[in-house]
């Protein structure tokens, strides 16, 4: 009895060589388990591996860099994945996250596809897909499943597919949205123009009801102030701005310009 336990125990270990042993890859990487940063592959029953990222008040990335068709003016990446024990962060997108980069042939930066999050376990293995233009002299997509800052989650990730899709659909999409938001931005800038001239009219200022303030600094070499947005009536081509101040006890900073001044710029 007890060899043949030996031998059972011997003929488990052997088939049960990781991944890496084995030569397997993932997504072009050998699929090397990292537990200090929360990665391992798994086999699923029919023999492929996915991916499984686990965190407990940290964050848990699988990070790839894959190339871009030369030529292609949009993709789309597709994948499924499975979130099990999601315990959200302190911030709203500390969540279970697809991050994606664009980088041009010098490794900078060039575009930043919307991330696709989920804040809450899901139904099983669920499908997701996103698509997303190229930017001229993009070659390089950095791809980065995460759990960010989570206080505890599981992510399986499965069937990534990234390839060309027409463009048109999205640039169509995109369009709209932004006409969408500059037609929102516009009704809403001529609101405040309104709101602007009524308080004129009725005031003889654009600043009515502007309270006296004093700032004191207690941290020197730190910057003070208070911070104010006017609103400017349609058709006016100048304005005056008035105040009265009284400056004591300042010590200019190490600049000639770290002194007590009103600033005011136009968006």
């Amino acid at each position: 009895m007890k060899k043949t336990a030996a031998l059972l125990i011997f003929l488990a270990l052997f088939c049960a060589r990781s991944a890496s042993a084995l030569g397997e890859t993932f997504l072009g990487k050998p699929a090397v388990d990292v537990p200090e940063k929360g990665i391992r592959f798994v086999r699923a029953k029919d023999g492929h591996l996915f991916a499984r990222l686990a965190a407990t008040n940290s964050t848990a990335m699988l990070y790839r860099e894959l190339p871009l068709p030369e030529g292609a003016e949009a993709m789309r990446l597709s994948w499924k994945w499975r979130v099990t024990g999601l315990q959200k962060g302190d911030k709203p997108w500390f969540d279970a996250r697809m991050m994606l980069e664009i980088l041009d042939a010098g490794r900078h930066k060039v575009s930043t596809p919307r991330a696709i999050n989920r804040g809450k376990d899901s139904e099983g293995w669920e499908a997701r897909e996103t698509a997303f233009l190229v930017p001229e002299g993009g070659k390089t997509l950095k791809f980065m499943p995460a759990l960010l800052c989570v206080k505890a989650g599981v992510l399986d990730l499965d069937e990534v597919v990234l390839e060309p899709t027409d463009a048109a659909p999205i640039r169509a999409e995109a369009k709209k949205a932004a006409d969408e938001r500059a037609a929102k931005l516009a009704s809403q800038i001529a609101r405040r123009r309104e709101k602007a001239a009524k308080a004129f009219a009725d005031n003889g200022t654009l600043l009515p009801g502007a309270p006296s303030i004093r700032l004191e600094q207690t941290q020197p070499g730190k910057l003070l102030n208070q911070y104010r947005i006017c609103d400017i009536p349609d058709g006016v081509t100048a304005l005056r701005l008035s105040w009265r101040e009284k400056v004591t006890g300042l010590v200019c900073g190490e600049k000639p310009w770290f002194d007590a001044r009103v600033i005011s710029e136009f968006l």
